[in-house]
C-alpha cells in the first residue's frame, strides 16, 4: 500500500513539476523515488526472508537481508549523488535554480521593499 502510494505521488507530483515548471515539485518527486526504491527493497527483503522460513532449511542469515537492503539503498543513493553531479543534467536543475532565483531577485527594485 505504501509503495503504490508513493508510486502514485511521484508520477502526480513529476507530471505537475513539467507542467508548472516548478523545481521544488520535480525535486521532491526524486526525493520520494529514493522513497520508494527504498520501500521496495525492503518488502523485497521481508519476501525472500519469509520464504526462506516456510522451507525450514537453509535460513541462517536470510532474516538479515533487511540489513543489506538498507546497506543497497544507501550505495544506490550515493551512486546516484555521484552520478548526477559528474553529469549534465543536475548541473543544469542547479543552474535553472540559481538563474531563476537570480531574475527574480533582479527584478525587485529596493525602493518596493
Amino acid at each position: 500500500m505504501a509503495l503504490a502510494l508513493t508510486a502514485t505521488f511521484v508520477v502526480v507530483e513529476a507530471v505537475t513539476a513539467f507542467v508548472a515548471g516548478s523545481l521544488a515539485l520535480l525535486s521532491d518527486a526524486a526525493h520520494m523515488l529514493t522513497d520508494g526504491v527504498a520501500i521496495a527493497l525492503a518488502l523485497g527483503s521481508i519476501v525472500v526472508a519469509n520464504r526462506a522460513s516456510k522451507d525450514g532449511g537453509r535460513t541462517f542469515g536470510l532474516f538479515r537481508l533487511e540489513i543489506l537492503a538498507s546497506l543497497v539503498n544507501a550505495i544506490l543513493t550515493f551512486g546516484w549523488r555521484a552520478t548526477c553531479w559528474s553529469r549534465r543534467w543536475c548541473g543544469s536543475l542547479t543552474a535553472t535554480a540559481a538563474w531563476r532565483r537570480a531574475r527574480c531577485s533582479s527584478s525587485r527594485s529596493p525602493d518596493s521593499v
